[in-house]
């Protein structure tokens, strides 16, 4: 996970493996479709992606860009990055 600033980025796959701590909501495929808009899915600033949880199948918008600039959130809890 990384800090883009005001908000948090994920890649699935690179150097760095952290688990992360997520939300998951049930949304309907209309919510859904807005939530790709709100992210970017369709300018690739996400890419929305299937993944398995304790819950199920689920989707998470991993970063469709580089991330090696951006500060790496160590302990994968959002809330928590600026906690020492």
């Amino acid at each position: 996970m990384y800090s883009l600033g005001g908000f948090p980025a994920i890649k699935l796959h690179g150097d760095i493996h952290v688990r992360v701590l997520v939300e998951v909501y049930e949304v309907d495929k209309s919510t859904l479709a807005r939530m790709d808009r709100l992210e970017g899915v369709s300018h690739g600033m996400y890419v929305r992606k299937s993944v398995n949880t304790k819950y199920g199948k689920t989707y998470i918008y991993e970063w469709g860009s580089h991330t090696h600039r951006f500060p790496v959130i160590e302990g994968g809890d959002w809330k928590k990055r600026g906690e020492v």
